[in-house]
């Protein structure tokens, strides 16, 4: 899935921010298009066997 990620992984965004934590806000968004990308796949009845948060 990784090469739909523009942004890439949350390590990459995380090391380019300033102060090294995320928002609320945008915890909160990241974590619902992680949700969103589960719930697709979860759909297209694709089993995955390693998701790490």
């Amino acid at each position: 899935m990784m090469e739909y990620c523009d942004m890439g992984n949350l390590y990459s965004i995380q090391s380019k921010l300033n102060s090294k934590v995320f928002g609320i806000d945008e915890a909160i968004n990241i974590f619902n298009q992680i949700l969103k990308g589960v719930e697709i796949i979860h759909k297209n009845k694709i089993v995955h066997r390693d998701l790490k948060l």
